[in-house]
Parts: C-alpha cells; structure tokens; sequence
C-alpha cells in the first residue's frame, strides 16, 4: 500500500486526539461540549503539536510554506472567517468565557498549527507524490474527519459526531485543494485558528446559527465545485 508513513502518521495523531478526550471525560468529568475541557487539551494539544513539528522538521521540511499565490476565491473565504471572527469577539457570548479565554486562545493556535501540518502539511504532501489531486485530496480529507470521531469518547452524541465528520470532510477537501492552490498552509493555519476560537464555544454557535452558516454553505459550493472539476471533467483520474 503506498502512503503507509503518511497514514500511520495521521492515525498517531488520531491516537493522541482519542486518549486527550478520553482523559478529559473518564478522568476529569468533563464533557467534548464544555468549556472547561481546554483545561485538558491545551496539554494534550501541546504533545501533538510537537509530534506534527518533530516529524515535518525530519521529513517534509519546506514541502509546505513556499510564496503565497492567492487567488479569488480564497479571499472571499478569508473575508468570511475574519468576519466570523469580528462577530464573535464582539458577542456577549464571548465575556461568559473569561474564565478560559486565554486557555481557549492558546490551545485553539495549537490546533491550528497541529492539525493543518499534519493533514495538510504532511499528509497531503505525501500523498500528492503517489496519486492524482482529487485523490490526494479526498484520502487527506477522510482521514482529517476521521480524527473527529474521536469526540464521541468526551460524551459527544453519536449523531453530533456523525454531522462533524461530515462536515470536517467537507472542510478538508476545501482546505487541500486551498493548501495546493496557495503553496503554503501558513494562511490555513490562521483560519483553522480563528474558526475552532468559535467552535469551542457550542453555547455561541448554537445560539448565533446565522454567524457561522455563511462560511459552511461557502465550503459547500466550493467542495461541489472542485468534485466536478476533478471528478466529472476528468472521471477522477
């Protein structure tokens, strides 16, 4: 099978992922949809993190952070994060987490950084070297939904995780096919950053459905258009 490192690499992080979210509920009683369970992951976010640098250092140095080529479309999608992100800075939803904003903060800039050198950084890098976009792209994204799965261990409902896996699928193609228009997953970085910031406040979203929903019908439209690019122009080569 080709691409064995790069998917035993994704796996491993998964593995970490798992055990973080294991610990946070069986261990310290706190639940994937509460705001206390940072106090948690920030530390299994700093594990991970140094995981993902340690094995792009070795080998896939530079293979991700060249000149910036932007184009249209990413800009109306980074116009929307920042937006996103102006709105919910600025909601009273925000002050109710003060108490963790910092910790919040801090391990949503590890996620960022962790998960977008792993899946897109090395993942995909690697997998680019042996297949077609589109596969590269879809196989990445699989494997970026499949590390959600593992929320259902902090007593995230099975039907949540189900839609976040779907979602995150979604989301991961968009952000592939991004990484390889851009050449650099520096600018995907910010934006995972930013939009976890909102994802780790349920309350938030659940109650501001109109905030975030712009930017999930945006990933949509884009994912629908690059499958037919790659997939019914080219019969997914």
């Amino acid at each position: 099978m080709e691409n064995k490192k790069e998917v035993a690499i994704a796996l491993g992080y998964t593995a970490l992922m798992a055990i973080g979210m294991y610990v946070a509920y069986h261990v310290f009683g706190y639940k994937y949809e509460d705001k206390g369970i940072v106090n948690v992951l920030i530390y299994f976010e700093m594990i991970m993190s140094i995981y993902a640098l340690t094995i792009y250092l070795k080998k896939y140095r530079g293979s991700s952070f060249k000149k910036i080529e932007i184009f249209p479309i990413f800009i109306i999608y980074s116009v929307l994060i920042i937006l996103n992100t102006v709105l919910f800075i600025f909601h009273k939803a925000y002050l109710a987490y003060g108490d963790t904003l910092v910790t919040m903060f801090i391990t949503t800039i590890l996620i960022g950084f962790s998960e977008e050198l792993i899946y897109r950084g090395i993942v995909l890098s690697g997998l680019l070297k042996n297949h077609s976009k589109i596969k590269a792209i879809v196989y990445s994204a699989i494997l970026f939904s499949l590390l959600h799965a593992v929320n259902i261990f902090a007593a995230f409902p099975l039907s949540s995780v189900a839609f976040q896996m779907v979602n995150t699928f979604i989301h991961g193609v968009v952000a592939a096919y991004f990484a390889i228009k851009l050449k650099n997953i520096g600018p995907l970085i910010v934006y995972h950053c930013l939009w976890d910031l909102m994802m780790l406040s349920p309350v938030f979203v659940a109650k501001n459905v109109y905030i975030v929903l712009p930017v999930l019908i945006f990933e949509f439209v884009i994912f629908i258009a690059i499958l037919w690019k790659f997939g019914i122009q080219k019969k997914i080569a």
